[in-house]
């Protein structure tokens, strides 16, 4: 998903902000599936200093939130351009 939003950005000319992560596979159709070991990512994530992570809908009881760590969850590609606001 980051590489797309990437693409996605610098068609549009839009920049989105560096401390934005995007975690997620991107299926055919534009659905973001989930990853393994998500909550060991976002622990990652977050000890590299970003805020804002847009990544794949997932379990909220088995998501291990860190701290200062804002997540938004997205279903479609669609999705996660308005997330990113491209």
């Amino acid at each position: 998903m980051a590489a797309i939003l990437a693409i996605a950005s610098s068609y549009k000319g839009h920049i989105i902000d560096s401390s934005v992560v995007a975690i997620g596979e991107v299926g055919l159709t534009g659905e973001i599936r989930t990853v393994t070991a998500i909550n060991q990512r976002l622990a990652e994530v977050r000890r590299l200093g970003f805020e804002r992570c847009i990544m794949p809908v997932q379990d909220k009881e088995k998501l291990i939130r860190p701290e200062g760590l804002k997540l938004t969850m997205v279903k479609t590609i669609k999705d996660a351009f308005l997330a990113a606001q491209i």
